[in-house]
């Protein structure tokens, strides 16, 4: 109002996150370290684990345990390995095949695979309409239940013959495993993780001129 500029017309309010079903308290330490979370599982990581699994009318129950599970399904054994099939696959050409796309030369003569490519029409319409109404979650679910749909389907090899697709297994190495985390007490607080991290330090003073 004091810069002179329109008034926002709509407000988006969110759910809450809990920890263990409960409450989060600074005072009880039933807290999440987000720097800690960031430096162990990485930024777009969480970006994905918080819009997918944070609400805007139900509360979220924050897990490490959570962030592994929907990093291995969506991030790693679904969206990983289709992209993996796609650019890396020796059976295909993945220029040719996008320049057919784009031409609409590609042959499709089962019917899952023409489900499939209507729901790909589709989605960024779906997509449009959730973020019209600013939920972030509902839009990358939708986005998701596509990469679900299509990562399991088996491949075709240069004989023509199907290879069944086998998602890997996840493995320790994937994250760090929950049971790896320090315990609450020999992790640093929220407030001394803030006091000393670089992006939270005050700016350098000037030298002074004479």
């Amino acid at each position: 109002m004091a810069l002179d500029l329109p008034l926002p017309r709509q407000v988006l309010t969110h759910a809450h996150w809990t920890l263990g079903r409960e409450k989060m308290s600074k005072s009880t330490g039933n807290v999440v370290n987000p720097f800690f979370a960031l430096d162990r599982f990485g930024v777009d990581t969480m970006r994905y684990y918080l819009a997918l699994d944070g609400g805007i009318q139900d509360d979220a129950d924050y897990g490490n345990e959570y962030i592994i599970k929907r990093y291995n399904k969506g991030l790693k054994n679904s969206l990983g390995n289709l992209t993996s099939r796609i650019v890396r696959s020796k059976s295909w050409d993945v220029r040719r095949a996008v320049m057919r796309g784009t031409q609409g030369q590609l042959l499709m003569t089962e019917n899952y695979e023409k489900e499939q490519v209507a729901r790909i029409e589709n989605l960024a319409h779906e997509v449009k309409e959730y973020m019209k109404r600013l939920d972030a979650g509902a839009a990358l679910k939708a986005i998701m239940d596509v990469i679900y749909a299509v990562s399991p389907r088996p491949i075709f090899n240069a004989s023509g013959k199907p290879t069944p697709f086998t998602a890997d297994k996840p493995t320790s190495a994937t994250l760090p495993s929950v049971d790896h985390q320090p315990p609450r007490h020999e992790r640093p607080t929220f407030q001394e993780e803030f006091d000393t991290h670089p992006l939270c330090q005050p700016a350098p003073k000037r030298p002074s001129q004479a």
